[in-house]
């Protein structure tokens, strides 16, 4: 028995999938083309798998002809693409099972299966090569006969709607006919007559059968006869016997049907229910196919976009990440040029001073000279008044007060250039008279700007008004050029008190010498007092509570700063206070520390900070 149309390209398939590791075998249903010929695939519908098509050896269906065609060299399918392009009919865009597509150059078939792009578009295929395969390689099946019982007869193929086609077969409109007995897999009931046509076997019917009716290609019509094709199912009474045959001894004429009470209406009945059944198994076959594809198609669509997302995601962070880098550039550019010419102004600033200041000693040490030899030189030729001996005699000489006035006059005529080029801060000659009060707050270059330093630790011995002696550390950090992180812990033998919080601090332009510092923590309060007497009496008390405090750090010069501010404390009944201390810098990382408070309880101490 032939394998089935289905069981050989499942064995393709499977050969396909074992020489390419790498591919997998293409799940398409329909055709495609390969080297100049066109081959079947896949699970055609059993509409068109019965359909007969005129081929040089007669009628045959369409599944007949896949069988001749063979598998061809496969269909394999790589990244979503086939290695030969596909057809959803069975013959490359020239059916049957499709419509015509129009023009050959319409897009009928693809690389794809889709046919959305231009580039994976094909137009319609070759045709069935019928013709080569049989003289490649003849039908193993078919019976040959010798010439004499050979004829070309017309041969009519009847279809299930009754109507009869056209004769069939070669040119001169028929077919070739074997006439002579052959053997066969089901021997025919002795007396009826059967002819083999390309293999299969046709018996004739007995008058009254219809042409019409059964399933396509079941029934043909041979020099006026209707032969019904042996396939296995042919009903017993619809068999013509010879008369002769039928009444010989021993002759078996079939199962008679009349006894059995079954029609020829209803076996045919039956056939077409079971028809319809593989029919519906097959579409659903096919649809859950194709929503298996969709299923897949739709996954590698989502799998694209998240992919693509990713990469927006991927550029976008990498551009923001390029920005943030410019703009710290740009920053660190801005910084790097404003301390050059914040040194350059400085020693412009400098220069400036010493100038003055070698200008103002000069004319300090010639100045009594000037004063003598002004007060010492007669009247020129040119004054108009005659001066007595007597004259000259009475007239007083210039007093040390009147040369110490011009040496003044002199030094300001002689300094007026260079206090015009001059920066206001720079002056320091006559401070006092020619300053605003603005530039007396503005810090000199050459003086650090300690007040803005918010990075120390601090530890200072400590008298607390109740409490006692003790010490208190503190310790401070800053960030982002305005904020300030504190905590203080103050230990005496009776009094204990923690504190931590954080601030927000300034420094005006107008006026560097002073930076104002907002303050906001939570404080803690512990006393433990005991009488010494006896009986002895103890107490032990404590509370917590809100600090706020508002203070000021004003740098006097180089060497000393001063501290003042306001504050309140919520503990024990809350209390206002007023605070301040002092600053004498030994170097640039340690600085003496002074401090008092008044308020509930007075505090006084002395100490040191370290910046670190």
């Amino acid at each position: 028995m032939r394998p089935s149309f289905v069981k050989t390209a499942i064995a393709l398939v499977i050969g396909a999938s074992i020489a390419l590791p790498e591919a997998y075998s293409a799940d398409w249903n329909g055709s495609y083309s390969a080297s100049g010929q066109c081959f079947c695939v896949g699970d055609l519908p059993l509409r068109t798998a019965r359909q007969i098509v005129p081929t040089p050896v007669g009628g045959q269906s369409v599944e007949q002809v896949c069988q001749r065609l063979g598998g061809g060299p496969g269909l394999l399918r790589r990244n979503g693409l086939f290695n030969h392009p596909v057809y959803k009919d069975a013959q490359c865009g020239h059916g049957p099972g499709l419509a015509s597509v129009g023009s050959e150059d319409a897009c009928s078939g693809s690389l794809d299966g889709v046919g959305a792009d231009s580039v994976l578009c094909r137009s319609r295929g070759p045709r069935w090569d019928i013709q080569a395969t049989l003289e490649a390689a003849p039908d193993a099946t078919r019976v040959e006969v010798d010439a004499p019982v050979a004829t070309h007869v017309p041969v009519y193929v009847t279809s299930p709607a009754g109507f009869i086609g056209k004769p069939i077969g070669n040119a001169a409109g028929a077919m070739r006919v074997s006439l002579k007995r052959v053997s066969a897999d089901r021997t025919p009931p002795e007396g009826s007559q059967w002819v083999v046509i390309d293999g299969a076997r046709f018996l004739r019917a007995r008058e009254g059968v219809p042409a019409a009716g059964g399933r396509p290609g079941e029934r043909i019509i041979l020099d006026g006869f209707v032969y019904l094709r042996d396939d296995g199912t042919i009903n017993p009474a619809d068999i013509y016997l010879d008369k002769a045959e039928d009444d010989a001894p021993g002759v078996d004429p079939g199962p008679n049907t009349a006894g059995t009470g079954i029609r020829q209406e209803e076996a045919d009945e039956g056939a077409d229910q079971a028809a319809a059944a593989r029919q519906l198994k097959e579409r659903q076959q096919a649809i859950a196919a194709r929503q298996r594809r969709e299923d897949v198609r739709a996954t590698a669509r989502q799998i694209e976009a998240q992919r693509r997302r990713l990469r927006q995601e991927q550029l976008t962070e990498q551009s923001n990440r390029q920005r943030l880098d410019e703009q710290e550039l740009a920053r660190t550019k801005r910084r790097l040029e404003a301390a050059s010419a914040s040194r350059a102004q400085a020693a412009l600033e400098a220069r400036a001073k010493a100038q003055a200041r070698d200008q103002a000693s000069g004319l300090q040490a010639e100045a009594p000279e000037l004063a003598v030899d002004t007060a010492q030189t007669p009247p020129s030729s040119t004054d108009n008044t005659i001066t007595s001996p007597s004259m000259a005699a009475a007239r007083p000489s210039p007093s040390e007060e009147e040369s110490r006035e011009a040496v003044d006059e002199a030094s300001r005529q002689v300094l007026a250039p260079v206090l015009d080029d001059a920066e206001p801060d720079a002056v320091t000659v006559s401070e006092s008279a020619h300053t605003s009060v603005s530039s007396a707050l503005r810090l000199p270059a050459a003086v650090r700007p300690s007040g803005r330093n918010f990075r120390y630790l601090e530890a200072l011995p400590v008298s607390y008004d109740v409490g006692g002696n003790g010490v208190m550390l503190e310790g401070s950090t800053s960030s982002h050029s305005r904020l300030q992180y504190f905590g203080s812990l103050g230990v005496t033998r009776q009094y204990n008190e923690i504190m931590a919080g954080a601030g927000y601090y300034l420094t005006p332009e107008s006026a560097s010498r002073l930076t104002l510092v907002l303050l906001a923590g939570i404080e803690y309060g512990n006393f433990e007092l005991v009488d010494g007497q006896s009986p002895e009496i103890s107490v032990d008390y404590d509370d917590t509570g809100v600090y706020l405090a508002a203070s000021s750090r004003m740098v006097l010069n180089d060497r000393f700063e001063l501290k003042a501010g306001v504050g309140y404390s919520s503990i024990f009944e809350g209390d206002a206070m007023v605070f301040g201390g002092g600053y004498l810098h030994l170097t640039r990382k340690l600085d003496l520390v002074t401090r008092f408070e008044l308020g509930d309880n007075d505090l006084l101490g002395i100490g040191v900070r370290y910046y670190y």
